[in-house]
């Protein structure tokens, strides 16, 4: 049940990933450090989706995308929940954080930490990455990855210009890839701490996409195909053993009213059916936040208890 479990979690991870991989807090104000009472106010944006997750008829779980930009920084949280049948299978919670820099569509970020638990207690990993200009590395796991690093390793080379899962969902809705020429933009490669991976984007036409019966959106949306591409980190398979990846798709919408994109609705197959991850309400608006004196993040004797 456990692996059951794992496989759906990560099939939603992936698609989440490629298409704005976040849930993140009811809390209206994000911040990565602490303020001083001399903070400035700047102008600023925040993006915020919600989801729900489906397989087949059944909840898999929900939640919310936030992400607020400056003009020059952005910060992120995401909190993954199961839900419905899947809570009841296979209780998991997912949170992520990230910040860096932006030059327009184009993002740098700083860290990117992670948080699993699943169902059980010793059911949890922590990991953390930083990184060196264009260049993610691991900082720190725990549990340690231990000698599976060694076993399968991702040489600089190829972690090289990648992302994490949650900068690689972040770099999209910015549209910092998209072109005339390719709008569903480049090739995804994403570096997760352990493994490396691409999701390589093929455009395949515009479709007019109702949501939530016109609710959420009415209008048109890019089709995207996402194929999910094993690069390194990952331990061999025989051939024989090797499951077949059928592709995912996106259906993505430009936003004026703020110039970013919105990702509606992402359909990933999975062996025991497709998961389908859909808006069920936007917003961007315009908001201050306070900048002032940060303190670093440090992952070092975090509390490693489960998420209530």
């Amino acid at each position: 049940m456990k692996n059951l479990g794992r496989c759906t979690t990560l099939a939603i991870l992936i698609s989440l990933s490629a298409a704005v991989s976040a849930f993140a807090q009811d809390d209206d104000t994000l911040s990565l450090g602490t303020t001083s009472d001399a903070a400035t106010l700047v102008p600023a944006q925040r993006v915020a989706i919600n989801y729900d997750f489906k397989l087949g008829g059944f909840s898999l779980g929900s939640g919310q995308l936030r992400v607020t930009f400056t003009d020059d920084t952005y910060e992120a949280r995401t909190d993954l929940r199961t839900g419905g049948l899947a809570d009841w299978l296979f209780q998991s919670r997912y949170v992520n954080t990230s910040a860096g820099a932006r030059d327009g569509r184009t993002i740098y970020p700083d860290f990117y930490t992670s948080d699993f638990h699943g169902k059980d207690s010793d059911d949890f990993q922590v990991v953390r990455i930083g990184y060196d200009e264009t260049t993610p590395y691991l900082v720190e796991a725990v549990p340690s990855y231990g000698r599976r690093l060694e076993r399968f390793p991702v040489s600089d080379e190829q972690r090289e210009n990648s992302f994490d899962p949650l900068n690689a969902a972040i770099q999209l809705v910015t549209g910092m890839t998209f072109t005339e020429d390719a709008p569903c933009g480049e090739t995804v490669q994403i570096f997760d701490g352990r493994r490396r991976y691409d999701l390589v984007m093929t455009y395949i036409g515009e479709e007019h996409t109702r949501v939530r019966d016109g609710e959420v959106w009415d209008g048109p949306a890019t089709v995207c195909e996402l194929n999910y591409e094993e690069v390194a980190g990952f331990k061999p398979q025989p051939e024989d053993d090797e499951l077949p990846r059928p592709p995912m798709t996106l259906h993505i919408v430009y936003v004026e009213d703020g110039d970013f994109f919105v990702p509606l609705r992402v359909r990933a197959p999975t062996p025991i059916g497709g998961v389908v991850m859909v808006a069920s309400h936007f917003r961007i608006r315009d908001t201050q936040i306070a900048l002032g004196e940060t303190e670093t993040i440090d992952m070092t004797g975090a509390s490693l208890a489960p998420a209530e």
